[in-house]
């Protein structure tokens, strides 16, 4: 299901990151490395009602030599930026209805302590942010 946004910006530590070598597709064997990215969201409440933090999940998949680079690079907790075409993936899980952003052909880049600060005070100061 598209979201009709063609290109998503955001950044987050990784949380899950799973890693499988050799694994057979129709190109052949190769390896995919999944992560997935909790971003905080807030939203300030409107004339004095307390505001509210969303965490959406971003899942990126990468195959082959980005997989074999993202495997290396980003181990849980570290920070990192992201960009991709977002779809999203609806399911049901113990009875609750869950959503996961499915992030496309993703950019993925490690993000130095001075960026993760700077996207950090952006989120805290900006109503519109996220």
């Amino acid at each position: 299901m598209a979201t009709g946004i063609n290109l998503y910006i955001g950044s987050g530590p990784v949380a899950v990151h799973t890693f499988k070598e050799n694994v057979n597709t129709k190109n052949g064997p190769m390896s995919i490395c999944d992560l997935m990215v909790p971003v905080k969201t807030w939203k300030p409440g409107r004339n004095g009602a307390e505001g509210v933090e969303n965490t959406m999940w971003y899942k990126m998949t990468a195959f082959g030599k980005q997989a074999d680079y993202w495997h290396s690079h980003f181990d849980k907790g570290v920070w990192v930026g992201f960009q991709g075409n977002p779809e999203l993936e609806i399911y049901k899980k113990d009875d609750d209805i869950r959503v996961t952003t499915l992030l496309n052909n993703p950019s993925v880049n490690l993000l130095s302590p001075q960026q993760k600060a700077q996207t950090e005070t952006v989120a805290d100061k900006d109503p519109f942010f996220g």
